[in-house]
This record gives structure tokens, C-alpha cells and sequence, in this order.
């Protein structure tokens, strides 16, 4: 997959990589949009100190007429994201920048590969291998990087895989919260083991697995 060259307004901040990677998502699923119309949605939600939070980038897809989920693993693993890509969605990954180890970075996984993972760094257009043990180091937070909580991704797929039951309301906002039967979620339902949260993409706040008594009520 080839980007547009990217554009001045884009790529005057290292700030902006959540639009070059949602960009890059969004164009392997078939809708064109440069970089920069992404981050003119996106800055406007940036924190005191720049950084963009992970949820933001959800609903930017969802408000595009994808389907996304923000989710936690507590597995940081090539296999976690493995599980995302081969359902056809895509996974962006918030990691520990290895240029700047104080700040977060977003990239697109690609695929995993002989226990590595394919990373798209739209933003420095770079295409690079991150092995397991290298993966696990940058998906947890260390030191004085306090943008990286460890372990979340944002899933995007397209609208048509999503079924009605996996939709509800956030108890917390009243926004659409989606949980993919696809990706081992739900709403009624046990998860899959990889996930330990999902977090509403308008507001942050958490959803977690079900306890089994409650699923059998």
C-alpha cells in the first residue's frame, strides 16, 4: 500500500502519527483520505501535553462508518494482534516511541509473522519487524512514558461485520459502544481470554468481561 506524499499541515508534529495510521487503515478498507483531514478531526482532542488519546481514535472510525473497538490485552503478544488481523480488521497499537521514549506512537500492524510483527510507521514511512520480546517492551508502560498504559490496540473493520447484539449504549455517556462477537467480545457473552477491557470510544469509559454467574443468569 502506497500513502500520498504527506502533507506540511500533517507532518509538522510527530503528534499527528494517529492520522497517518488510521489514514493507512482506513485506505486498506477502501476509503481514501489523506493524513491530514484526519488530524484536523483528531487535534481537537489532544491532551494538556499533545498526545491524542487511543479511544479518539475509535470514534474518528466509527463517525467514518467503520467499525472500531479500543481494547486492552493483558497478553502483549504477537498472537493478540495476530487474532485481530486475521479476522480481516486492522490494529493500530499504541507503543512506547523508540525515538523518543517518553511518548506514545501509533503504528498499523501489517501481519504477524515466525513470532514477529509487520509495523507501519505511516508517519516516518518506515516498514519494520518487531519480534515478541522487542513488542512486549514497547506495549508496556516504562519510565517516564505515560501515554503508553500497556496492552491497547484500536480495532477497525467494516460496518457489514458487525452484529446488531454487539452494539449497546455506554452506561456511562450513552454513546455506541461496540464489543465484536468477531474479535472475541460481547455484550452477553464470555470473552476471549486475550481481552481484559474494552474502552467506550467516545468517552473512555471501561467495559470488562462479564463474571460467568452473571452470563448464566
Amino acid at each position: 500500500m502506497t500513502l500520498a506524499a504527506p502533507s506540511p499541515a500533517a507532518a509538522t508534529t510527530t503528534r499527528s502519527c494517529g492520522a497517518f495510521a488510521l489514514a493507512d487503515a482506513y485506505q486498506s478498507l477502501g476509503r481514501l483520505e489523506p493524513p491530514a483531514a484526519v488530524w484536523r478531526r483528531l487535534r481537537r482532542w489532544l491532551t494538556d501535553d499533545g498526545a491524542t488519546p487511543t479511544h479518539r481514535l475509535a470514534a474518528d472510525a466509527i463517525r467514518c462508518g467503520m467499525a472500531a473497538a479500543c481494547l486492552r490485552s493483558a497478553q502483549l503478544t504477537p498472537h493478540v494482534v495476530d487474532a485481530v488481523l486475521r479476522t480481516g480488521w486492522r490494529a493500530v497499537l499504541n507503543l512506547r516511541d523508540p525515538v523518543d521514549p517518553a511518548a506514545g506512537h501509533f503504528v498499523l500492524a501489517r501481519r504477524v509473522a515466525y513470532g514477529a510483527v509487520l509495523i507501519d510507521d505511516p508517519l516516518r514511512q518506515q516498514t519494520y519487524r518487531i519480534a515478541g520480546e522487542r513488542l512486549a517492551e514497547l506495549w508496556s508502560p516504562a519510565g517516564a512514558c505515560q501515554e503508553v498504559t500497556g496492552g491497547v490496540l484500536v480495532a477497525i473493520g467494516r460496518r457489514r461485520a458487525i452484529d446488531p447484539r454487539d452494539c449497546a449504549d455506554c452506561p456511562e455517556c450513552g454513546g455506541e459502544f461496540l464489543l465484536p462477537a468477531v474479535l472475541g467480545l460481547g455484550w452477553r457473552r464470555a470473552w476471549a481470554p486475550a481481552w481484559a477491557a474494552a474502552h467506550c470510544p467516545w468517552c473512555d469509559a471501561l467495559a470488562t468481561p462479564l463474571p460467568t454467574d452473571l452470563l448464566r443468569a
